[in-house]
């Protein structure tokens, strides 16, 4: 498939970190999946009640999610020592990612569960830093959530790019945790977040649910400037977040002339 055909077939601006309950009594959505052997997998996908097959390599498959194709990654990369690669200006990691967005934002997610938000719309900077954002849910027993410091043990998250999406499915504790990221095509600065919880077995429960994302901006000098990105940015911005009608919102102040 050609790169660039698959990003332009893709058809604001910072979050917090807020917590939230909820009761979960009924299945209201469910994704199942069955596993048809090593060279395919098939699932249901509700919105549309279409089976979709893919072809499976080491690491995961090609396949189509609303009429645009996806690539899910079904790879352990803790434990699958093919997962470790070079990428030559640093060390060997066992890190994956691609970016997708718009013309102003791009968003870098990873097979991590990370999601870094990439700003060209004003400068070149990182409005935050590489594999952050998440969802972590706890109710007495522990938490888990869709980052790789999060995932429970023995449990490998499906993880899914689209052409302006990425999606964390984590199964644990009957519980589904459900986690996509939306940087929608055109002009407008729009980074979206939709968590679902979908009840698998067990009764009613109370369950405690946090996104988090860190506004840790990072700027790009193309070997300009000595200082550190890291000590650049806490120098010149601050963050002042207020609680607004529609919700947590975040703005930017900056200190001072940046020289950029």
């Amino acid at each position: 498939m050609n790169r660039r055909w698959f990003l332009r077939t893709a058809g604001g601006a910072s979050v917090v970190s807020l917590t939230v309950s909820a009761a979960l009594g009924s299945v209201a959505w469910a994704r199942t999946t069955t596993s048809a052997g090593p060279a395919a997998s098939t699932w249901s996908e509700p919105s549309t009640g279409t089976t979709v097959a893919a072809a499976v390599s080491r690491f995961g498959g090609w396949s189509s999610e609303a009429g645009f194709p996806v690539f899910t990654y079904h790879a352990d990369q803790r434990v699958d020592p093919a997962a470790l690669w070079d990428p030559t200006i640093a060390p060997p990691t066992t890190r994956m990612w691609t970016a997708v967005g718009n013309r102003w934002l791009q968003m870098v997610a990873d097979n991590e569960g990370g999601v870094g938000v990439w700003d060209t719309g004003t400068r070149l900077r990182w409005l935050t830093a590489p594999s952050t954002g998440l969802s972590v849910v706890g109710n007495g027993l522990g938490e888990w959530g869709t980052d790789i410091r999060h995932w429970p043990a023995g449990v490998v998250p499906r993880r899914t790019w689209g052409p302006t999406w990425f999606t964390v499915e984590v199964p644990h504790r009957d519980l589904t945790l459900r986690r996509t990221v939306f940087c929608p095509e055109g002009d407008v600065p729009w980074l979206l977040v939709r968590v679902e919880m979908t009840p698998t077995g067990g009764g009613p429960r109370t369950v405690e649910l946090t996104e988090q994302r860190k506004l840790k901006p990072r700027y790009v000098d193309i070997g300009l400037r000595p200082e550190p990105e890291d000590l650049i940015a806490a120098l010149r911005v601050r963050y002042e977040v207020s609680v607004e009608h529609s919700g947590l919102v975040a703005r930017e102040r900056r200190i001072g002339a940046t020289g950029r």
